[in-house]
């Protein structure tokens, strides 16, 4: 539910690029739950979008996740 209301008023490419990554039946469950949601204070999206940040930085930093926030170029 944190990622329904945190994907409200994205990008589309954004939760285009949300979606991708999980399977159909889940992602069409996901796009409901957001359409189900209805409308949500800017506030609360907020909110939600730094607690998964917060989340998502104590991962990289006790090393669980590699996090890449550009575009970089790889060379092996």
């Amino acid at each position: 539910e944190m990622w329904a209301i945190a994907l409200k008023g994205a990008e589309m490419s954004i939760r285009d690029a949300v979606l991708k990554t999980m399977p159909k039946r889940q992602a069409q469950a996901f796009e409901d739950m957001m359409r189900r949601a209805g409308p949500v204070p800017m506030s609360r999206i907020e909110s939600t979008r730094s607690e998964i940040m917060a989340t998502v930085k104590a991962l990289a930093d006790a090393g669980e996740v590699e996090v890449q926030l550009f575009a970089e170029t790889v060379v092996e």
